[in-house]
């Protein structure tokens, strides 16, 4: 355990004293704060904050032998993995129904979406017998190779897809270890248990603030890899109406230029290995086409680019300087029924009331336009129904 975390762990130690009543958090308490800065990865919902549970949570899982290997390299499948007799308990409820069963593993960027997909939209959508299960961890720790190396009680995916029965896996993005190599490994063992999977690759977008919070200070991995993806347009910021950085739209368009070109790379070299197998997600236009939609005054509801706190993340992009608001989520919903299910959004029903109708109207038109649009959805504007 290095010193940022053994850091860590005494702050958890602290608040895991506190009484109940006290409800420290990230947002009202600056030590649990400073601590979500340093390690994103604890906030185990993805809701942009840093709770006292889930602060000793994250910490009993840094202590867990049975976690993950964190080096770079990939490790070979435990021989016990193999051998286990319990792999009815990762089928899907309803196997074999005609449903799509779908398994996700990512970070705090895709996990919004599983669940409210789930949990909200496939219904409204009319989706049966759509299951989605969820093989999460925060931050850099959710990129492909890091999923991989999860063994014990953490790694639920591959004994999933061992049983055969689930239909597609969409893994969240980073800014590495998830290079060709670390999404092949997930392809292969899947392919050797049902050869008819298909995949999905979700990328993600820059911070609001172009990521100068978190990563543009220091020569850590993370500042150098964003710098190198970024060049100098993380730099290009205005003052919001809180006095907070925050993007220029032309900045943000060169960065999310940049993640294509990243992401076109990868696709390419996967679609030669996995001809009709291997699809995409963009995400991150998601956030870009909402955000230009902004700049000429066009949403509905949405009226800034960044939430001050809680109470207004229902009119914001950013929930926090990374985290998405709930326009964009419901936005990568529609994305995954365009993609996945081959559904045509804009026929979908409206979701919400009064002006939330508006803003629905404009999130499926747009889910439309983003799918038909890139080139690796997998998707024809004749394919929909």
């Amino acid at each position: 355990m290095n010193r940022a975390i053994a850091a860590f762990f005494l702050l958890v130690v602290f608040f895991a004293a506190r009484p109940a009543y006290s409800q420290k958090t990230s947002e009202n308490d600056s030590r649990l704060k400073k601590a979500l800065k340093d390690h994103p990865e604890a906030d185990l919902n993805g809701d942009g904050v840093l709770t006292r549970e889930e602060a000793v949570s994250f910490i009993r899982s840094l202590r867990d032998k049975s976690g993950s290997d964190n080096s770079d390299k990939a490790i070979e499948v435990p021989e016990d993995e193999f051998a286990r007799e319990d792999l009815e308990d990762f089928e899907p409820e309803s196997p074999g129904d005609g449903g799509v069963k779908m398994l996700f593993i990512g970070h705090s960027l895709v996990a919004p979406v599983e669940s409210h997909l789930r949990k909200r939209v496939a219904s409204k959508a009319g989706l049966k017998g759509y299951e989605s299960r969820m093989q999460y961890s925060g931050g850099k720790t959710g990129a492909p190779l890091r999923h991989w190396n999860y063994t014990g009680r953490k790694q639920t995916t591959r004994p999933a897809l061992m049983t055969g029965k689930w239909d597609c896996l969409a893994m969240g993005m980073s800014y590495y270890w998830a290079e060709v190599e670390d999404i092949s490994r997930w392809i292969d063992f899947s392919l050797k248990y049902n050869p008819g999977m298909k995949f999905y690759l979700q990328d993600g977008w820059p911070a609001a603030d172009g990521g100068f919070a978190n990563y543009g200070r220091g020569d850590s991995r993370e500042s150098r890899a964003l710098r190198e993806a970024a060049g100098e347009s993380w730099k290009d910021v205005e003052k919001d109406e809180h006095d907070r950085n925050v993007l220029r739209f032309k900045a943000f368009e060169k960065l999310i230029a940049g993640l294509d070109r990243n992401m076109d790379t990868k696709l390419s070299a996967l679609k030669k290995k996995y001809p009709g197998k291997v699809f995409s997600i963009r995400s991150s236009h998601a956030m870009l086409e909402l955000r230009r939609l902004l700049e000429e005054k066009k949403l509905p509801v949405i009226d800034r680019v960044l939430a001050s706190g809680k109470k207004d993340r229902g009119q914001a992009l950013y929930a926090d300087l990374l985290h998405s608001g709930s326009a964009v989520i419901l936005l990568e919903c529609y994305l995954y029924l365009a993609a996945v299910h081959k559904l045509d959004p804009r026929k979908l029903p409206a979701l919400g009331e009064g002006a939330e109708v508006k803003l629905d109207k404009v999130l499926r038109e747009l889910a439309w336009k983003i799918t038909v649009k890139n080139p690796w959805s997998g998707v024809k504007a004749s394919d929909v129904k």
